[in-house]
């Protein structure tokens, strides 16, 4: 049976605030609910709070809160951390003996800097941004530069919401033409979502594109021969197929077709979806696929490729003094194999289908690279007509006839062009060797 001051004392705090009871101990411990106003925000005075969770100490569960205007916190914090004279302080007594709590709830700023887990406006307006680009289907990288802009141009002072604000700021930089470009497309997105459109005056960028810049055979080989085992296999299939690293990492076991000795690759950045021989630049290549997804069941992630590039380049270009190679990038691989493959065979309309361009424009670009020289072959006489269709069925062709003897020749194929008989190797073994 409970006693009477016990009896009053509860209905005191129930008709007081509303409090519920966490049973802890003899008689529990008494946690007031909020008032029934929210607080006003003691940075900015705003009344839109948000509840931020609960925080746990000693004497019970304290409620957090954030200002979604200004991104303030505080919470509410027991009578030991009272501040007298606070002006946002704000005490709620109960009729209590000693042996119960006098002050159940003391609300309380903490003049310090907000945690970093804490949730701004800013946090907010770039969440939505993210997901509105990802509804419009653009590709993970896409996303995640067009939300770093975003964030670049708050940190150096612009206002989001305000066009002419954020023309300002870029008017004052020192950038290129490119990272212009690719800032007012992202901010082209950002208008659309919050209707700005109307109100900005976008201004008119035109980048100039330049040249790409194929490096040589040698640095080519250097680079696959100077690389692991693993990675050796994945870049002189890159050299070979004209993918890009995005495109080998979202490879299965299903791209390859080694009946036809060709690979679907699925385009990214542009790239129309395309299948590629393998036996372009020599019949080595679908051999080596089918031993290395024997091992690895597939391939390592974009970011990855690109670092393991870096790493083996730079340590290639360091082992043989090849300064110029340490500009080489990744990306410029496909374009050797464009120049390569031009050179060799002389069809652009083949290339263009091979490369995943949308416009013939686009490859028209690399026949500017290639001179007019011709294409290095290797020859063979036929005395038997047995040996002729033989070589015909490897891709010979046959170009002149001196006297009864006929003469087949094709191009060199990439180990062929090596300045040294097993420089496609790798130092810790051959090509075949993935074991």
């Amino acid at each position: 049976m409970q006693g009477k001051g016990e009896t009053d004392f509860r209905n005191c705090v129930s008709a007081t605030f509303h409090s519920k009871r966490v049973n802890s101990g003899k008689y529990g411990r008494m946690v007031a609910d909020r008032p029934a106003q929210s607080p006003l925000c003691p940075n900015c005075r705003s009344p839109r709070i948000w509840k931020d969770g609960l925080r746990k100490n000693p004497s019970g569960a304290v409620q957090r809160w954030i200002c979604r205007d200004c991104g303030y916190r505080f919470s509410e914090q027991t009578s030991s951390n009272d501040k007298k004279g606070s002006p946002h302080t704000l005490k709620y007594q109960v009729c209590a003996d000693e042996k119960e709590a006098k002050n159940l709830v003391v609300l309380e700023t903490r003049h310090q800097k907000q945690d970093a887990g804490a949730t701004t406006e800013l946090d907010v307006t770039i969440d939505q941004f993210k997901a509105y680009l990802t509804k419009k289907q653009l590709t993970e990288s896409t996303v995640r530069t067009y939300v770093s802009i975003m964030r670049f141009l708050v940190k150096l002072g612009a206002d989001i919401f305000k066009p002419d604000d954020v023309n300002l700021v870029m008017g004052q930089q020192d950038w290129s033409d490119g990272r212009k470009n690719n800032v007012i497309k992202a901010y082209t997105h950002f208008a659309r979502l919050w209707d700005l459109e109307q109100q900005w005056d976008r201004p008119k960028m035109k980048p100039q594109q330049g040249l790409p810049r194929p490096p040589s055979t040698e640095q080519v080989i250097a680079l696959t021969s100077g690389a692991s085992r693993k990675y050796s296999v994945i870049f002189k299939f890159m050299a070979q197929t004209g993918a890009i690293a995005m495109e080998v990492s979202i490879m299965t076991e299903r791209s390859f077709d080694f009946e036809r000795n060709q690979v679907f690759i699925k385009g990214c950045k542009g790239h129309k979806d395309r299948w590629v021989p393998m036996y372009l630049f020599g019949s080595e290549l679908p051999g080596l696929m089918q031993e290395f997804l024997n091992r690895y069941r597939g391939f390592p992630k974009n970011t990855t490729i690109l670092g393991k590039f870096r790493k083996y380049r730079d340590r290639t270009a360091k082992k043989t003094g090849d300064k110029p190679l340490m500009n080489v990038r990744c990306e410029d691989i496909r374009h050797w194999f464009a120049t390569e493959y031009y050179k060799r065979y002389r069809d652009p309309f083949l290339l263009q289908d091979y490369m995943g361009h949308e416009k013939f424009e686009t490859t028209r670009i690399y026949t500017k690279l290639v001179p007019s020289e011709r294409p290095s072959y290797v020859t063979r006489p036929v005395l038997t007509v047995e040996e002729g269709l033989k070589l015909g069925e490897q891709g010979w062709e046959k170009y002149d006839e001196i006297n009864g003897v006929h003469l087949y020749r094709r191009p060199k194929t990439f180990e062929e062009l090596a300045p040294e008989k097993g420089s496609w190797s790798s130092e810790r073994g051959p090509w075949s060797s993935l074991v």
